[in-house]
């Protein structure tokens, strides 16, 4: 009979490959004409996107294109926990952002350094709107509206319809504020990303930065309208992942639509302004 793991000590196995350098890293794997990816943040929580100026960026020495969401076919992007329908989100933003760092263009280069150079030559139209970062202040009358079609900042709510009146007769009743601080995780590799077009129709391989593979297969499959395949390398979904791994078609002179494309490991700046988690909060 297998024994418990509970108070059992379980050495770690992937120790040794990490400390004396040998482990194996997305940014490690090197491939033949590859294309780099970076991406134009929102700098605001909340605004209008009432155009995206993208010429000059464009024209910048080794950039190959530059992409918005007017460039994509994509449906929106799984979630975690699908509480609300209306509550979508895609790879690059439309018409608004919703949150500081959400992504609204693509620059695909020929080096890392000159798509990030070709970033600041973006020039987007921005309209600042109301935002509101307390929890409580977002259920006031006259918030502002993260989706205004769903009417309310409560994508879902459930309440119990027996009420206080079960704690009627307890001999001793606990309430509890609890709130915690905001998690931002520091991987030793943030959210890379390489994807290696087939000959196929969708003949694709990605290896990514992921502490679930199964998972992120199957969610990077939707918006692109295609079943999954079998499962990569190495998670956390990123919503800029569909984005990376749909290629355009090529300018005159540019690299063929079919050459690997790249992401650059996530800095810590940019993991830490668009996380996959919000700050946790409870109130029981």
């Amino acid at each position: 009979m297998a024994g418990s793991l509970l108070g059992t000590e379980v050495r770690r196995g992937e120790d040794p490959d990490l400390v004396r350098g040998r482990g194996t890293f997305v940014d490690n794997l090197k491939f033949e004409g590859v294309c780099h990816v970076a991406f134009v943040r929102s700098p605001f929580a909340h605004a209008l996107v009432n155009g995206i100026d993208t010429a000059e960026a464009a024209a910048a020495p080794g950039v190959i294109a530059v992409l918005t969401a007017a460039d994509f076919d994509l449906a929106e992007l799984p979630v975690f926990m699908d509480l609300n329908p209306r509550a979508k989100r895609y790879a690059l933003a439309t018409d608004r952002v919703r949150f500081a760092g959400e992504p609204v263009a693509a620059v695909v280069a020929e080096s890392v350094a000159a798509a990030v150079d070709a970033l600041e030559l973006v020039d987007v139209d921005y309209e600042p709107l109301s935002v509101v970062v307390d929890p409580e202040q977002a259920l006031d009358d006259g918030a502002p509206l993260q989706f205004p079609e769903i009417g309310s900042d409560i994508a879902a709510g459930e309440r119990d319809a027996v009420g206080d009146e079960v704690l009627d007769g307890a001999e001793v009743v606990v309430r509890a504020r609890i709130e915690n601080q905001r998690l931002a995780v520091a991987p030793m590799e943030g959210n890379a990303i390489v994807a290696l077009p087939g000959d196929g129709e969708f003949d694709l391989t990605v290896y990514v930065s992921t502490q679930m593979p199964h998972g992120f297969r199957a969610a990077r499959t939707r918006p692109h309208r295609r079943p999954p395949g079998t499962a990569g390398r190495r998670s956390s979904r990123r919503a800029a992942a569909p984005a990376r791994r749909t290629a355009p078609a090529p300018a005159p002179g540019a690299r063929p639509a079919g050459s690997p494309t790249a992401s650059p490991s996530t800095s810590p700046t940019a993991r830490t302004a668009a996380p996959t988690r919000s700050p946790p909060r409870a109130r029981p």
